[in-house]
């Protein structure tokens, strides 16, 4: 099994798992930054409650501890990696080797960015809080189609073209850059067909420094 392949591993286990909650069924690839930073990590566990230590502190990072909760709840997931470390190693639990380009590119696909298009104004992410990112390609590809599919005729964005500018953590709140007005659009994804044209719930703003104090 590939570098590549055990990433992918990695994220269906956590998937499955769920610890945190955010399993909607559609949205197979949630997990897939943290699968990133655990296969990192990987090589360095000694034994099944030495990575279960690193997996929570990796969801401790990711989510802050509130949202990751105690290291109890990632036990059982660990334990799967473990198995599956163990299986595609042959027992070997220290040293998993370099990566091909195909890994490489697997990895690139699934991290995220902190560049940012010069398509929109120069704003400062730190201004919005440190659970959001930049959206990658990845993440604006998910995004946009996420839209597509929750937006009803007559919803503020329905028709209009936007530019994912940032994400949150959950993929649940965006910020957008409408290039054709100028604006800035705020979107709380619902992740479900809307028939209201109220939802998902968005507003839009001249300045970023209305984003910021209608939303922090």
């Amino acid at each position: 099994m590939s570098n590549s392949e055990l990433l992918r591993s990695i994220a269906e286990l956590l998937f499955r798992d769920d610890p945190i909650g955010i399993n909607f069924g559609h949205n197979t690839d949630e997990y897939n930054p943290e699968a990133e930073t655990i296969l990192k990590r990987l090589p360095s566990a000694q034994s099944e409650e030495d990575l279960a230590r690193i997996v929570h502190e990796e969801f401790v990072h990711w989510f802050d501890e509130s949202i990751a909760g105690d290291a109890e709840r990632y036990r059982s997931v660990a334990a799967d990696i473990w198995q599956l470390s163990l299986r595609t190693h042959g027992g070997d639990t220290v040293g998993f080797g370099g990566t091909d380009r195909a890994d490489e590119a697997a990895t690139a696909q699934v991290a995220h960015t902190d560049k940012r298009s010069t398509a929109w104004p120069p704003v400062r992410l730190a201004d919005l809080g440190p659970r959001w990112w930049w959206a990658s390609k990845h993440h604006e590809a998910k995004i946009l189609a996420e839209l597509r599919a929750e937006m009803p005729a007559g919803h503020l964005l329905y028709g209009v073209t936007v530019q994912v500018v940032a994400v949150k953590k959950l993929m649940k709140d965006v910020v957008l850059w409408l290039p054709e007005s100028g604006q800035w659009a705020w979107v709380h994804l619902t992740y479900r067909q809307e028939t209201d044209p109220q939802f998902p719930w968005c507003s839009v703003y001249a300045t970023w420094q209305e984003v910021l104090e209608d939303n922090l």
